[in-house]
């Protein structure tokens, strides 16, 4: 190096110009990798994730608590050291946030719909013994059918007519839904619903429902229908309720090369159709 100096000096200007643009670029990654793990651990990057999460529990269905499971964490860090996943409260409001982002974009939407048509419905989750209540908006948009829920809130208090329609139309409002637009609302016939329905619009009813109506009707009026139903019911019991009948017909289906299947005890709509559909 000595002689290099001394004998070659422009050797040496040169080899000392790629030293210190080498030395700049190293300091230039290593302010970039700084920059990259700050903004992973608090800056757009780390937004970014954190919508994603956030998306990716509302596609699944996935309760908030999911982002505070240690197995969760612990795939989090393995995939990146530097990222914290969020909170369940930050979730919960990212996940709001969201949600008047897409209600806003909605809205304007749906300024350009001419005419549009309401379903509403209710049900109650027998576990935890709470009622809820469904609106789901149907328009056409470039010859294609839309369906978008708008509205499935927990409903509490007395389920009468003008409860429901006052929610009904409350939904309408939220998404500036001027009522004379819309054109007809489904609902089974229940008479809270059906007359909901009657004063908001045109009202129809759910051809599903009227259908499962015809099934219970026609089986009350056939005993051997009624009997066929009782006796199918009893079977899947007598299987569920014993390991030995269940091995055996798990046993029996790899015999002949099928799939082992579940035997379910549906509920007494899906039970009465399907005796119809395999007959």
């Amino acid at each position: 190096m000595k002689h290099i100096k001394t004998h070659h000096k422009s050797v040496n200007l040169t080899i000392n110009d790629q030293q210190k643009e080498s030395t700049e670029n190293d300091c230039q990654r290593i302010d970039a990798f700084i920059s990259s793990v700050e903004s992973m651990q608090s800056g757009g990057l780390s937004d970014n994730f954190d919508q994603e999460i956030a998306w990716w529990v509302i596609w699944n269905s996935l309760p908030f608590r999911v982002v505070e499971q240690k197995g969760f964490k612990d795939i989090v860090k393995t995939l990146n050291n530097n990222y914290s996943s969020p909170s369940r409260n930050k979730l919960e409001n990212i996940i709001c946030k969201l949600y008047e982002v897409k209600s806003n974009q909605m809205r304007t939407f749906l300024d350009d719909v001419k005419w549009l048509a309401l379903t509403a419905d209710g049900w109650k989750d027998i576990k935890n013994q709470i009622s809820y209540v469904g609106v789901t908006l149907h328009f056409i948009d470039n010859y294609q059918m839309m369906s978008i829920c708008i509205k499935a809130n927990q409903f509490t208090g007395e389920a009468t007519a003008e409860r429901i329609e006052s929610v009904i139309r409350q939904t309408c409002d939220e998404f500036a839904i001027d009522i004379a637009r819309v054109v007809s609302i489904t609902t089974d016939a229940g008479a809270n619903y059906k007359k909901a329905g009657k004063n908001i619009a045109a009202h129809i009813h759910c051809v599903a429902h009227c259908m499962n109506r015809v099934v219970e009707d026609g089986l009350e009026n056939s005993l051997l229908l009624s009997d066929t139903v009782e006796n199918v019911r009893n079977i899947v019991t007598a299987f569920k309720q014993s390991s030995i009948l269940m091995d055996s017909l798990r046993n029996h289906r790899l015999n002949n090369e099928d799939e082992p299947l579940k035997l379910i005890l549906r509920c007494c709509y899906s039970l009465k159709l399907n005796l119809f559909n395999d007959t």
